[in-house]
């Protein structure tokens, strides 16, 4: 009879049949387009970071004030303890437990109304669940999964800082370099306005000729007071990288130059994603949660060993036989309403959901990095056009402002010539703002060494 009980119960267990494992299908998803493609060429041995590439000791320091005191890195090196610490609580479940116990009380004896009884107790208690199933173990390997996890999610957060901190940098360098220009505008144009209001007394010039430069020069005033706006709420924004600490610094002037990224592209260089990575171990993890909720169905078993000394005196406590008992115990879910096979199918489900987001993030990876390719070129063609344009303004603008010496030219047209010049060379700064701002985000994009 009792074998019969085992084999029921064995077979209760196993009605549910073994869930479907999809890590393997997202490892073999990780080959590239064959119609994909970027728009330059790429060295593989050039391993270098993108603090590496920018090689400024300004902003490696930057870099290290921000990763040093962002709340958020904090909260994430906290939040990473908690896994390490969580790891090891699940690791200690495969181990037998051992309590250990202690009692002494005194009462009265009926019979003897004026006399006491003390007694005093020692125990111990010893407890172990037999893993049969593998399911405890499947429990840390959970565990260790969310570990990787929570370190994917604080490199993800590292890069990110960076970057912001990198961008804060390049938009205060640009907007000091804009607010510049907009000054040596403004002071043409109230020069402009100065003599026009000289002009207009031996008569010159018409009333609506000094209303123009007016306006000109109060559009150029408007337009200094949006650009030191601007700068003040970048400079805020840069602080707020680093919260209190930030209310002392000091933003020095310090271009960033970041070259293109040389490395090779497969598919194995974008698998260094923290966000890919992150998808990637979320599907094991989905599995291995799968098969901790197939392994419940399965019977647990457990053995307990206890052993208990009593003496009236506690000098002779340790003196006697201890009385013990041996425990062992099976317990297999019989009927639960359906509940725990729900859980497996509500697990597996989980998993496919996981696969289906690494798709996801896989794909907006490519998509990603193709972009940002492509917006290199075109902001690369941009500015060459551009410097081109801006050399050959410079040098009319040097003709021109030798014949305004001489006489040649007027000084309408030595004035309209270098406020396009500056406006050129506005252009041409907002440009290579944005290339480098691309070439970060191809940095992290590509799955690269940020530090």
């Amino acid at each position: 009879m009792q074998y019969v009980l085992i084999v029921v119960v064995f077979l209760l267990g196993g009605c549910v049949s073994q869930p479907l494992h999809y890590a393997n299908s997202a490892e073999e998803e990780t080959r590239l387009p064959k119609n994909w493609s970027i728009e330059w060429e790429l060295d593989e041995s050039d391993k270098r970071s993108l603090v590496d590439v920018v090689d400024s000791p300004v902003m490696k320091e930057w870099l290290a004030t921000v990763l040093n005191h962002s709340h958020e890195l904090q909260v994430s090196n906290l939040e990473l303890d908690q896994r390490e610490l969580l790891l090891k609580q699940a690791i200690s479940h495969q181990k037998p437990e051992l309590n250990l116990n202690a009692s002494a009380n005194r009462q009265k004896i009926i019979e003897y109304a004026k006399k006491y009884e003390s007694r005093y107790q020692l125990g111990a208690q010893v407890s172990w669940e037999l893993d049969l199933w593998g399911k405890i173990k499947k429990q840390g390997e959970g565990a260790r999964l969310d570990l990787r996890i929570s370190r994917l999610q604080q490199d993800a957060l590292k890069r990110s800082l960076i970057a912001q901190a990198l961008k804060s940098r390049l938009n205060l360098s640009t907007m000091k370099e804009q607010q510049g220009l907009a000054i040596k505008s403004t002071v043409l144009l109230e020069n402009a306005v100065i003599r026009a209001e000289q002009q207009i007394h031996v008569g010159r010039i018409a009333l609506v000729d000094l209303e123009e430069a007016r306006v000109n020069y109060r559009q150029s005033s408007s337009q200094l007071s949006q650009a030191k706006a601007e700068l003040a709420d970048v400079e805020t924004s840069a602080r707020r990288l680093v919260g209190f600490f930030g209310q002392d610094l000091e933003f020095s002037q310090d271009w960033i130059t970041l070259g293109l990224p040389n490395v090779q592209v497969p598919s194995s260089y974008l698998l260094n994603r923290p966000d890919v990575l992150m998808a990637l171990v979320s599907v094991t993890r989905a599995d291995t949660n799968s098969d901790i909720a197939y392994r419940s169905l399965f019977p647990s078993f457990s053995l307990s060993l206890d052993v208990t000394q009593t003496s009236t005196g506690h000098q002779n406590l340790l003196g006697k036989d201890p009385v013990w008992s041996l425990l062992g115990q099976l317990i297999q879910p019989v009927f639960n309403g359906g509940r725990m096979e729900v859980a497996v199918k509500i697990a597996e489900l989980d998993a496919q959901k996981a696969l289906v987001e690494y798709r996801r993030t896989l794909e907006g990876a490519y998509f990603e990095v193709e972009s940002l390719s492509k917006n290199e070129g075109y902001l690369e063609k941009q500015i060459q056009a551009m410097k081109k344009a801006y050399s050959a303004k410079r040098r009319r603008n040097d003709s021109i402002e030798a014949q305004y010496r001489d006489g040649l030219a007027e000084y309408e047209q030595w004035l309209a010539e270098k406020l396009s010049l500056y406006e050129i060379e506005r252009q041409l700064l907002t440009l290579e703002t944005e290339q480098t701002s691309n070439r970060i985000d191809l940095f992290l994009a590509l799955g690269l060494p940020v530090s």
